[in-house]
């Protein structure tokens, strides 16, 4: 487990690091990230809208990706 996260924060860092990342830019690392966690799990970035939560960032479901598990929002990294 440590490993992994290691390997998200080495993603999402490179990224930071080069002065202009967005939102965006730190997507594929979190869905990396998310689906090795766990066998089975499936992180679709961009999901079609959906009336009862707009328009969520990331879906995420176990086993069938048909299935939503969760819906997840993303953000930029600031620093103060």
């Amino acid at each position: 487990m440590a490993a992994i996260f290691e390997a998200y924060l080495e993603a999402i860092n490179k990224d930071y690091l080069t002065g202009d990342a967005r939102e965006h830019t730190y997507r594929p690392a979190l869905k990396t990230f998310v689906e090795r966690l766990r066998d089975g799990i499936h992180v679709q970035n961009e999901p079609k809208h959906l009336i009862t939560c707009a328009a969520p960032d990331m879906k995420v479901s176990r086993g069938n990706p048909t299935e939503h598990g969760g819906f997840r929002e993303i953000y930029t990294i600031m620093v103060l």
